[in-house]
This record gives C-alpha cells, sequence and structure tokens, in this order.
C-alpha cells in the first residue's frame, strides 16, 4: 500500500505545484493526464483550499506508519518515500506520554531512521 500512497501523494504533489500558493484544492476530477506541454491542471471556480491535512495522512501512509495504543509503540512497516522528498523530520511524535523525534531519508529506493 506505501508504494501505491506514494504514486498519490507524488501525483498530489505536482498538481499541488500548479496552485496559488501550492495550496491543495478540495476537489481533484479524474481526467486523464497528459504531457505537460505548458498545461497545467484546470483550477474549479468555486473550489475552496482546504486541505490541509491530507499530505499528513499520505506521508503516513508512506512510512507504514503504524500506531499500537495496546503496547504504546510505534511502527514503520516498510516505508518508502516518494521522490519529490529527501527527508522528513517528525518533531515531537507523540503516543500517550511517550514522545520521539524522528528524521527519516531517503536514499534512492531505501529510507533511513535516525531517532
Amino acid at each position: 500500500m506505501a508504494k501505491e500512497a506514494a504514486q498519490v501523494f507524488t501525483a498530489i504533489f505536482e498538481a499541488a505545484c500548479h496552485q496559488e500558493l501550492r495550496r491543495l484544492p478540495e476537489l481533484f476530477c479524474g481526467f486523464i493526464r497528459k504531457p505537460h506541454r505548458g498545461r497545467r491542471p484546470i483550477r474549479r471556480l468555486r473550489a475552496t483550499s482546504w486541505a490541509a491535512a491530507a499530505p499528513f495522512a499520505f506521508l503516513g501512509a508512506c512510512l507504514g506508519m503504524d500506531l499500537c495504543h495496546e503496547t504504546d509503540s510505534i511502527r514503520f512497516l516498510d516505508p518508502i518515500m516518494p521522490d519529490f522528498l529527501d527527508f522528513v523530520d517528525l518533531s515531537h511524535l507523540s503516543l500517550r506520554d511517550s514522545r520521539v523525534d524522528l528524521k527519516f531519508h531517503r536514499h534512492g529506493p531505501d529510507v533511513t531512521l535516525n531517532c
């Protein structure tokens, strides 16, 4: 699932690069993607830009983040990172009374984690 999440995350990131202030729109529709040739995604006239949580959900899916409340543990199952991300710092990640700072680095298809 992380591989598919990374593909969608990359496409969303690329579309956001063409939006005003890089804000994600509330809606993307399903037109076939064509080579760039100077064309940009078409903005829906009445769409608002409030999809602020989406990048965090995609990041969690790409990293395979699993919060286990029964054992108070945070696991990362087969993490991958999209090509547009070289590193990610997660500061003050918390689960109940525990907190941790994590640094993920992409090395080609591999991801390393430092605490």
